[in-house]
């Protein structure tokens, strides 16, 4: 496979000004998920995928499942129609990454999903957020 998931280190920052100042800065790591390589030209409908250390909707120490990320349906789904609602299905003909914060041994926590959009070239041509 040509496209492998990958760990992004990175922060996560908030300030607040009221009703007092406060603020907090936290080092973390993101995935970094070839969808389209993992999941969308495989044929699976419901994807599943990995084994105990890293899985997609299935019991892992780290994970990512369909309910965490785009519609909290099927991410297959979801994509192709938000791609489709957009005019961007013929321009999306590359990998899709998904750049997210994944479920450690179980527990959520998603402040963010982010798709990269490639096309064939490997040149971004959107970002779904």
């Amino acid at each position: 496979m040509k496209n492998s998931p990958q760990i992004i280190e990175g922060y996560v920052s908030h300030e607040r000004v009221s009703p007092r100042i406060h603020s907090l800065k936290s080092k973390t790591f993101y995935l970094r998920i070839p969808i389209r390589s993992l999941l969308l030209d495989r044929g699976r409908n419901q994807p599943s995928h990995g084994n105990w250390i890293f899985g997609i909707n299935r019991k892992s120490l780290i994970s990512i499942h369909n309910e965490d990320h785009g519609s909290g349906d099927n991410i297959k789904n979801w994509l192709s129609e938000t791609l489709k609602n957009n005019n961007l299905e013929d321009t999306v003909d590359g990998e899709i990454w998904l750049t997210c914060f994944p479920r450690v041994m179980g527990y959520q926590f998603k402040p963010v999903s982010f798709w990269f959009c490639e096309n064939k070239d490997n040149e971004l041509v959107a970002v779904l957020a």
